[in-house]
């Protein structure tokens, strides 16, 4: 495969709905009410004589294949890139709209979902028109004290999201990766005007919850550009993050909600920053890309989790009507282990699975290869375990390995078949958390198996 110089180009659109919008991401009712960061996305064109990649990150919890399909499509006519050479994905804020309609949980605002993909295909034309010669740096640096497996066993070795306030000592049940990977474009005068990361942690938010905002991921471009110049286009992806967050249950920085984020955000900056400062500078690079499709298997919701819901659903209905505080079932649903689901939760997932089991029971999904010189990048399309994510860096012929998250489709946690094993949250099933046990693990070899072919 030929190196050719590189053009690299970047731009921002403006993604912020109105005020007024309910914000997902928590189980609480939410209805903004001001905006402290407006939401972006933000497009990087790496071009090589025609053999083009654009990368979007969109300030967004997730985003359906239909919407991101729409987006492609519009940037495909206006530009000329194909769709399979374009990711799309979402940083994951947990302060920003609902973007899959469900019966449950925040609403969509059906205009705002309407005009999103030409926003999110705005900035990827801009960035393609704002295309220039460039030198690419590509390098990584780990981050400590920012990713915790938010998994933890119990004494009874099940498992339990978030540690909290529990006396004893913590014991994680899965592994972390603090690796930030980031591609640095500079102009031939050695200017930088571009920077590309990613990092494996979930979100990090605000004080108000009630308020539109980026979460730290706006934090981090403006780390960057503190560091590097106004004139840089920065944004930070979501990897392999789906048992990842930034609660230490040690305590040892005490510092919480927005001051905790912008200190995240700094400290992941500087590294974005340290993994590119001396990394080699190239201007002739193989850029390339490929779609691998998959088949994503809905979780088998039995006849006995449909019962079950019923009757928490009823119970749920004759209790408001009598103004009673009766218990309702124990929600032992199938995927429960160890504990059922707590209420309240048990009820808002009893209304989930009635409406899982009216999903198709399999539809299609892609996965996105890209290659940019020696790193690789896998977009996996969902809130990815971290293990998958470093088996893939483990075996991957590149001789760096990113991880892009939450791209370009929407297939909820993807946990690995020992998580469904030992139970938690991320295990639980829902209309956007619905795939089978040992998806992430078929999605993993589907990649492997690709790359032992490309070799």
């Amino acid at each position: 495969m030929v190196a050719h110089v590189m053009m690299v180009g970047a731009s921002l659109a403006d993604l912020t709905p109105p005020l007024g919008t309910e914000l997902a991401g928590l189980f609480d009712d939410r209805i903004s009410t001001d905006v402290e960061s407006p939401l972006l996305a933000t497009a990087f064109a790496f071009d090589s004589e025609g053999r083009a990649v654009l990368l979007i990150v969109c300030d967004l919890i997730y985003l359906p294949a239909d919407l991101v399909d729409r987006a492609k499509t519009i940037i495909t006519e206006r530009v000329g890139v194909p769709a399979d050479r374009v990711v799309i994905s979402c940083t994951h804020t947990h302060t920003g709209p609902a973007t899959i309609a469900t019966r449950v949980g925040a609403k969509v605002d059906s205009r705002y979902l309407e005009g999103l993909p030409v926003r999110i295909a705005e900035a990827a034309v801009l960035a393609w028109a704002r295309r220039r010669p460039a030198t690419i740096a590509v390098g990584t640096a780990t981050v400590d004290g920012i990713c915790f497996n938010r998994r933890y066993f119990t004494d009874d070795d099940f498992v339990i999201t978030h540690w909290g306030n529990r006396p004893g000592e913590p014991r994680p049940a899965g592994p972390t990766d603090p690796t930030v990977t980031a591609i640095l474009a500079e102009d031939l005068d050695g200017r930088p005007f571009a920077l590309w990361a990613n990092l494996s942690l979930h979100y990090v938010g605000i004080d108000d919850e009630t308020m539109i905002s980026s979460d730290y991921y706006g934090r981090f471009a403006a780390a960057v550009r503190a560091q590097l110049g106004d004139q840089v286009v920065a944004a930070l992806s979501n990897g392999a993050s789906g048992d990842i967050n930034n609660a230490d249950p040690r305590r040892r920085v005490t510092l919480t909600g927005t001051r905790r984020s912008t200190l995240v955000a700094r400290a992941v900056a500087a590294a974005a920053v340290a993994a590119t400062a001396m990394a080699e500078r190239r201007r002739e690079i193989v850029v390339d890309a490929r779609s691998l499709p998959y088949r994503a298997d809905r979780y088998p919701v039995t006849a006995a989790d449909l019962e079950l819901a019923a009757k928490i659903i009823g119970a749920e209905a004759l209790r408001q009507a009598q103004g009673t505080d009766q218990a309702l079932p124990a929600a032992w649903f199938s995927y429960a282990r160890g504990n059922p689901v707590p209420e309240p939760l048990g009820r808002r997932f009893a209304h989930n699975l009635a409406e899982l089991a009216e999903l198709p029971e399999t539809r299609p999904t892609t996965i996105g290869l890209i290659t940019l010189g020696e790193l690789g990048l896998v977009a996996l399309p969902g809130e990815v375990f971290v293990e998958h994510g470093l088996r893939l860096k483990e075996h991957s012929p590149h001789r760096l390995t990113a991880i892009i998250g939450l791209a370009n489709d929407h297939l909820g946690y993807l946990p690995t078949r020992r998580a469904y094993e030992l139970g938690g949250y991320e295990t639980w099933r829902s209309p956007t958390s619905w795939t089978r046990p040992g998806t992430g693990e078929e999605l993993v070899e589907t990649v492997l198996e690709a790359w032992k072919e490309h070799r």
